[in-house]
């Protein structure tokens, strides 16, 4: 439960029903500044991307991950045409 007075943007805790077999964790501190959150290299095998994720950014997302020594599939979320149903396409595969 996440207080009325929370800093927090209570969007942060929902999730589309159509997404509901997925596993997924949030981490979130609140605060102004972005947090580093350490953890093993080897936990991270997926990178999904939104369906709005902007282009110019991939290549960007692309170095990072291989700078970091990342093996990981990046896929991106596909909307289904007139329904609120999602799917994924795989985009690339690094390491």
């Amino acid at each position: 439960m996440v207080s009325s007075e929370s800093p927090i943007d209570h969007l942060a805790f929902c999730k589309s029903l159509a997404w509901q077999f997925q596993k997924e964790w949030r981490l979130v501190f609140p605060g102004d500044e972005p947090k580093k959150v350490q953890f093993p290299r080897e936990s991270l095998v997926t990178v999904i991307l939104g369906y709005r994720f902007p282009g110019p950014h991939f290549d960007g997302l692309k170095q990072v991950l291989i700078k970091g020594g990342y093996r990981v599939d990046i896929l991106r979320a596909e909307r289904f045409p007139n329904s609120y149903e999602f799917g994924s396409i795989k985009l690339d595969h690094i390491g």
